[in-house]
């Protein structure tokens, strides 16, 4: 198994900080809106793309997307946001859970609010892509459409799919739009 983190990026000022967030063995994709690389990593982990264009980078996701393999699970971690410590958590889950496919978690809002998933609420503007992890098994050749809740509708099509194969945990595991 192999984690691949996924950045669409037009805050590279974010960066170092989302950098040091991360707290778990992973791939990190950062794929930057924009013709030129913006910032450059030397670390082997760290694996830099560009696309130009797409909504509330559902297209720079995409790319990402068609990099990996069906051993890959992946997370969107969007450029104004931090990986949740307890994320680590899930991560060891994954390792040893071989029948499970997906997780849907809870969200910290902010300001004491959370965003809490139930089996009823998986569908558009009720779950956040920061909100879900995925093997790319269910995945397959699934991709963003390009609409700005394009992450809605994607987990809860694979949801409907797969929902044998995908746990929903209370627990708050994601932040919403930390840095900003």
């Amino acid at each position: 198994m192999k984690i691949a983190i996924i950045t669409p990026c037009s805050r590279p000022q974010n960066l170092e900080a989302i950098k040091r967030s991360i707290n778990i063995p992973c791939e990190w994709f950062i794929v930057y809106d924009t013709d030129e690389f913006v910032n450059n990593f030397s670390e082997e982990w760290i694996i830099e793309l560009s696309t130009k264009g797409g909504i509330a980078g559902k297209k720079q996701v995409n790319l990402a997307l068609d990099h990996l393999t069906e051993e890959y699970w992946f997370y969107v971690l969007d450029d104004d946001n931090l990986l949740h410590p307890k994320f680590r958590k899930l991560y060891d889950l994954m390792k040893i859970s071989s029948s499970i496919g997906g997780y849907i978690f809870g969200q910290d809002l902010g300001g004491g609010n959370n965003r809490i998933p139930t089996k009823n609420n998986i569908r558009v503007c009720h779950v956040d892509q920061a909100q879900y992890t995925l093997s790319m098994k269910l995945v397959k050749d699934k991709r963003y459409i390009q609409k700005y809740e394009a992450d809605g509708h994607f987990i809860e099509e694979i949801y409907h799919q797969h929902a044998d194969e995908i746990l929903v945990v209370h627990e708050i595991l994601s932040f919403y739009n930390k840095l900003t």
